[in-house]
């Protein structure tokens, strides 16, 4: 089953750089972005678009990372508390 997972991640990448190479190669043409009345530099489309998506990326994973965090704290505060739980010695039986 991981071998499959691996093999279907890799289509997929493989599948996403493909369309990525072609958008690039298809959207060469000049284009200058204005934004709050700064205006860039003339650069092809397909470089602020990629830029965009790189961003994304960054932007996503860094939200990921820092969820991550919050959870692992959780789980050692969580872990801290049973671990004094099990020390305690058991509840006498009425």
């Amino acid at each position: 089953m991981q071998k499959v997972k691996r093999a279907l991640t890799a289509i997929f990448l493989l599948l996403v750089a493909v369309l990525v190479f072609l958008f690039t190669i298809e959207n060469r043409q000049l284009v200058q972005l204005s934004v709050m009345g700064k205006s860039s530099p003339s650069l092809p489309l397909a470089l602020f678009v990629l830029l965009v998506f790189v961003f994304g990326l960054v932007t996503g994973f860094s939200i990921n990372a820092l969820r991550n965090k919050g959870l692992e704290r959780k789980c050692r505060k969580q872990r801290r508390e049973l671990e004094k739980l099990r020390e305690q010695p058991p509840a006498a039986q009425a």
